[in-house]
């Protein structure tokens, strides 16, 4: 069975979460301001490290093969959010 699980994110450059194997992110934006990534997965699935690299506009993307997951607005900042 399928279910969608918020996943809070830090405002870190570069940080891992654990998500099943079949996560399907959905959304990423700001709740009471905070990061947030949310995901349709089966939670009976093992889980895999994932890596979230956080960057602000007009910032060097410093890695190759990254999936972009959304953008995100923080007051006067712009994030734009990738995962590998």
């Amino acid at each position: 069975m399928k279910i969608i699980y918020k996943y809070i994110l830090e405002f870190d450059k570069k940080q891992q979460i654990e998500l099943p194997l079949d996560a399907e992110i959905l959304s990423v934006q700001m709740q009471n301001e905070k990061i947030c990534l949310w995901a349709k997965v089966s939670s009976t699935l093992p889980k895999a490290k994932r890596t979230i690299y956080i960057y602000g506009t007009g910032t060097e993307i410093e890695k190759d093969n990254l999936s972009y997951v959304g953008t995100v607005q923080d007051g006067i900042y712009v994030l734009h959010i990738f995962i590998k």
